[in-house]
């Protein structure tokens, strides 16, 4: 069962799409700073929060916020189904001509999307991010990372990037192909 709170901007320009758990700490925060800097850009847009059954007050300050927001909806999953799960989600209900995927922890900076946008119009369908460090991790989680990474890129035939992150635009038209494939 999926719960909405649904605040219709009609035809955003930019999506922003947040799956979460347990981040009723950063909500506010995170919605402050992305809507700066949309606003600072002058373009209409929505916030998609997908909260993926979080068990603090999470889906509690969604509803807060697209309450005093008019470009944030929430999106409730009736238990933890995955990061990915609620990705999927939030990129299904989402309506912008381009579609930008964060984490609500902030350590996807929301100062960048202007970077990816301007990217996105040397006619780039796809823009992703590159994590080069994480602030305060320390020598077994960079380890343990860069670890990670070796092992499956040997493991497999599609080479992944370390460091690769959630962090990237979407345009619609990839978007809509995606969400369309059945094997998702």
């Amino acid at each position: 069962m999926i719960k909405f709170v649904k605040k219709q901007i009609v035809n955003p320009e930019i999506s922003i799409v947040v799956p979460l758990f347990n981040e009723e700490k950063n909500l506010p925060k995170l919605v402050e700073e992305v809507k700066g800097v949309l606003l600072s850009l002058s373009v209409s847009f929505e916030i998609v929060l997908v909260d993926d059954g979080s068990r603090d007050a999470s889906f509690e300050i969604v509803k807060e916020l697209a309450n005093l927001n008019q470009e944030v909806q929430g999106i409730s999953l009736s238990r933890n189904f995955g990061h990915q799960t609620a990705l999927l989600a939030g990129l299904e209900h989402s309506r912008g001509n381009l579609v930008i995927t964060m984490d609500a922890d902030l350590q996807h900076p929301p100062s960048l999307i202007p970077q990816l946008i301007e990217k996105q119009k040397e006619g780039y369908d796809i823009v992703n991010t590159k994590c080069n460090s994480v602030e305060g991790a320390g020598f077994l989680k960079t380890f343990s990372s860069g670890l990670y990474y070796k092992i499956v890129n040997l493991l497999s035939d599609v080479h992944i990037e370390p460091g690769s992150a959630d962090f990237r635009l979407m345009t619609r038209r990839v978007v809509d192909h995606f969400t369309s494939i059945p094997e998702r």
